[in-house]
C-alpha cells in the first residue's frame, strides 16, 4: 500500500470502544478517512478521565449525539445504521439503509448481544444500554416485586438502586458480585441490601444528557441492545422505583440457582405447580405485595431450586472498553505502516475500578485467585462498615488484591505486583492498620 494514499478505516458500534477507537485513528492515523457507524443517534465518550495508578483509571461516560465526533475530528464521518451483511473477500460492508461501504481496515466494536431467557416477552427487560434503561423505568413504576437474573456489576447496581418495590435476586454463584468481587467481600456488602440508602447528594453532574428525540437525527428504531453498553456511572441521577410507596429497600436473595420456566398467570393455572413461594421474611408486617393468590401477578419464575415466585418483571442483566478501542486504533494504525507494536502497558495488569453500595472498589491483579491453583496465601483485613482489604501472595510475592472503601492502597499494591517484590518478610505487617505500607517500599 502506497503510504500517501488515504486509509480507509471502518469502526462499527457507537459505545465506548468504537469512539475511543475512531478518536484514536483520528489523532494518529495519517492519511486517514475514519467512518463510524453506530445503530444509535447517541454514542458514548470519556469524561472526567483519571488514572488512579499507572494502570487503574476512572472515568465517567458522557452521551452525545452521533454528529459530536465527526464535528471534532475533521477527518471522521459518521453514519447511523446497522450493519446488515459484511464481506471480508471484498472488503465491504453492507447497511440497513442500502450503502456499501469499502474499508482497508475495519475494526467491529459492537460488543456481545445480551442473552434474553424469554425472547418476545413484555414482561422480561435485559438492560445493557441506554435505551434499554428508559424502557425498565417506565415498566417499573407499576411494579410491586421484580425477579432479577444475574450477579454482575449493573445486577448489583440495580438491586441497590431499586426502591418501592420487593426485590428477589437470583443468582447462579454461592455469593453477590462473584464476577467481580470474592465472597468475603459479597458478605461485606450483604447488609447493605436491606439498608435505606443514604440520600446525601454525589454533587452536581456536569454531563450533558441526550435523548434520541434531542440528536435531531432521522433513522430508525433501535432495536433492544443495539446500543452504546451502560458506562461505570450509569446510576447517577437515576430514580428507580416501584409502585410500594410504603417500602423503600426489600431485597432477597436466592443463590446458587437459574431460571427454569417463565409462565404467564394463564400458564401457571394451567401448570402441575400450585404452590408459590412467600415472600421469605415472613416477619414483615409491611409485606403488602406478596400474597400468594394466581391472579395477583402476571408472571410467574420457577427457579432450579424448586421455587416459584409470582412478580410484575424479570430482569436479565448484562455488563465496557476504553482500553482495547485504543489499543485497536494503535494496532490498525502499526498494521497499515508494516511496524511491530508493544504490548500496551495496560496489560501488564488486570485493574478495574468501580462502585459497588456506594464503596469505591479496586480491583488488581489476579484478585479472585485466577489461575493459582491451590498454591497462594490470602491475607485479609475488614474494618465493618469502612472497608474490605484482601491480598493473595504466592511464593511471597503479591499477585492480587481487592479493596473496598477509602484504602488508598492501589498504587502501592499495584507496583508490589508488576515489581515482583519478595515480601516474605513483611507480609507479617503488610496489613497492619497502623502501618504505613508506602514507608516500606519508597
Amino acid at each position: 500500500m502506497d503510504p500517501t494514499d488515504q486509509i480507509k478505516y471502518v469502526v462499527v458500534g457507537g459505545g465506548i470502544a468504537g469512539v475511543t477507537c475512531v478518536e484514536t485513528l483520528s489523532l494518529f492515523g495519517e492519511n486517514a478517512s475514519v467512518t463510524l457507524l453506530s445503530a444509535s443517534p447517541l454514542i458514548k465518550t470519556v469524561v472526567n478521565y483519571t488514572k488512579l495508578t499507572q494502570v487503574a483509571e476512572t472515568f465517567d461516560v458522557q452521551e452525545e449525539p452521533l454528529a459530536a465526533v465527526e464535528n471534532k475530528n475533521t477527518n471522521v464521518h459518521v453514519i447511523q445504521a446497522l450493519v446488515t451483511s459484511l464481506s471480508t473477500k471484498d472488503k465491504k460492508i453492507y447497511t440497513s439503509d442500502g450503502r456499501s461501504l469499502s474499508y482497508d481496515k475495519l475494526c467491529i466494536c459492537t460488543g456481545g448481544r445480551p442473552k434474553m431467557i424469554a425472547e418476545g416477552n413484555p414482561l422480561v427487560v435485559g438492560i445493557r444500554d441506554t435505551e434499554s434503561v428508559k424502557d425498565f423505568q417506565k415498566k417499573v413504576k407499576t411494579a410491586r416485586r421484580i425477579i432479577i437474573v444475574g450477579n454482575g456489576g449493573i445486577a448489583t447496581e440495580l438491586v441497590y438502586e431499586l426502591e418501592g418495590c420487593e426485590v428477589i435476586w437470583a443468582i447462579k454463584d454461592k455469593s453477590i458480585a462473584q464476577t467481580f468481587v470474592d465472597a468475603g467481600a459479597g458478605e461485606f456488602f450483604l447488609e447493605y441490601l436491606n439498608k435505606d440508602k443514604e440520600k446525601t447528594p454525589a454533587g452536581p453532574s456536569k454531563r450533558l444528557k441526550y435523548t434520541t428525540a434531542e440528536t435531531g437525527q432521522p433513522g430508525e428504531p433501535l432495536p433492544s441492545g443495539q446500543g452504546g453498553a451502560l458506562g461505570p456511572d450509569w446510576t447517577r441521577d437515576l430514580e428507580i422505583c416501584g409502585h410500594l410507596s410504603q417500602i423503600s429497600h426489600r431485597v432477597h436473595v436466592e443463590r446458587e440457582v437459574e431460571v427454569a420456566t417463565i409462565m404467564s398467570a394463564d400458564e401457571f393455572k394451567q401448570s402441575e405447580t400450585k404452590e408459590i413461594s412467600p415472600w421469605p421474611d415472613t416477619s414483615d408486617q409491611s409485606n403488602t405485595s406478596s400474597e400468594n393468590h394466581p391472579s395477583l401477578w402476571p408472571l410467574y419464575i420457577t427457579l432450579t431450586n424448586g421455587k416459584t415466585y409470582g412478580c410484575d418483571l424479570v430482569m436479565r442483566l448484562w455488563s465496557q472498553a476504553r482500553q482495547m478501542g485504543c489499543y485497536a486504533a494503535k494496532c490498525m494504525i502499526a498494521d497499515v505502516k508494516k511496524e511491530d507494536i508493544s504490548m500496551d502497558f495496560c496489560f501488564e495488569l488486570f485493574a478495574h475500578v468501580t462502585t459497588f453500595f456506594k464503596f469505591k472498589v479496586v480491583l488488581l491483579g489476579n484478585f479472585n485467585a485466577q489461575g493459582l491453583g491451590d498454591d497462594y496465601e490470602v491475607l485479609l483485613r475488614v474494618t465493618k462498615g469502612e472497608e474490605y482489604v484482601k491480598v493473595l501472595l504466592q511464593n511471597g510475592r503479591l499477585v492480587g488484591a481487592v479493596l473496598v472503601g477509602e484504602t488508598d492502597l492501589e498504587e502501592t499494591f499495584e507496583n508490589l505486583i508488576l515489581n515482583r517484590l519478595d515480601l516474605t518478610p513483611f507480609k507479617e505487617n503488610l496489613l497492619e492498620p497502623g502501618v504505613d505500607i508506602e514507608d516500606f517500599f519508597d
